[in-house]
């Protein structure tokens, strides 16, 4: 999950084909060419992350809350941190290079994506330097892939529990695709599978992939009794409120307590946050819940999933809500 949702991010961020999920069955032995008069290097993308993320014993590297800021310095200042992270700033400053000539010549062929919108802006004031707009891609890659990968692990986990679920989920897949002749599913087509939405609202309710989210008080206030300072941290617990006693059989996964849902309002408004809310809340939200809807489409049509005997699986904390030990599911080819 982690690759696929690493290649996605890559070409939907900045157009580069970083064919992750088939260079990993060659041990990772996979690399990026920039499509650069000046640059000659090869860079491997996802062994540079990875190593960035094993060098400071993180998950995710820039976007950190300060109590763990001080774990990032202690760990991060060694040679391979440096090499990898030089590495990775060499091959985003290339793509803005390319990127921005494009801009520069009007090239109506060149591939949509976000960094061409960053690099165009609106208009209304100067665009954005090559150090923000490296820091952005930075982000998107950071905080576009692994919150989608444990996202869709905890998926396939929950649709291989519930075999029924997963057997309406793809009767609703196949109505869908039958009236295609060969053509993908619109946009509006996915949003409009109701019991597709279902699932993935009520994965995002048992398994937030952010399941602790930080906030800082403007000013001072009360919170269940506690006297709140201005400027005072406070994390946000997704994964506790989305399994409070506010939720009918809240440990249970049922898709289908969506089905005619609107949102929650007044008070409880802020019951269901997994991009947590108001506006901080993700940006890539979205995008996220549309690549999730995709893989599910794709494989559920073309594969049965089935608990592993003996796999047992527990919620590990990190900065992300990952399945501990790794998830493994028997998976078998619908004829």
């Amino acid at each position: 999950m982690m690759l696929l949702a690493f290649d996605i991010i890559c070409d939907v961020g900045f157009s580069a084909d970083t064919h992750s999920m088939k260079r990993h069955r060659k041990s990772l032995q996979q690399c990026v060419r920039v499509d650069s008069e000046n640059s000659a290097e090869n860079v491997n993308w996802f062994e540079t992350m990875e190593a960035i993320i094993s060098t400071t014993g993180l998950d995710i590297r820039n976007i950190l809350p300060f109590w763990m800021q001080q774990h990032l310095v202690k760990r991060a200042a060694t040679a391979v941190f440096i090499k990898q992270r030089s590495k990775l700033y060499k091959l985003v400053d290339d793509i803005i290079k390319v990127k921005r000539a494009s801009a520069e010549k009007g090239d109506k062929n060149a591939k949509a994506d976000l960094m061409s919108f960053l690099i165009a802006g609106d208009g209304s004031v100067d665009g954005l330097t090559d150090n923000e707009l490296r820091s952005n891609v930075i982000t998107f890659i950071v905080a576009g892939h692994e919150t989608t990968a444990v996202s869709l692990a905890w998926c396939f986990y929950s649709l291989a529990k519930e075999q029924s679920v997963q057997a309406r989920l793809r009767d609703e897949i196949r109505v869908a695709l039958s009236s295609k002749t060969g053509e993908r599913l619109t946009y509006t087509e996915i949003e409009g599978m109701e019991y597709l939405n279902c699932v993935t609202k009520e994965i995002l309710r048992l398994y937030p992939a952010a399941a602790l989210v930080p906030r800082e008080s403007i000013n001072a206030d009360v919170l269940g009794g506690y006297q709140i300072p201005p400027n005072t941290t406070i994390m946000l617990a997704p994964w506790v409120t989305h399994r409070s006693g506010d939720w009918d059989q809240p440990l249970k996964f049922i898709p289908e307590r969506w089905i005619g849902w609107s949102g929650p309002s007044g008070v409880k408004r802020l019951s269901y946050m997994p991009f947590s809310s108001g506006p901080k809340m993700c940006i890539g939200h979205r995008l996220a819940t549309l690549e999730m809807k995709c893989a599910l489409i794709d494989a559920v049509n073309k594969f049965e999933l089935k608990l592993l005997p003996g796999f047992v699986v527990k919620e590990k904390l990190r900065v992300t809500l990952r399945p501990e030990p790794s998830m493994t599911l028997l998976v078998s080819e619908i004829p």
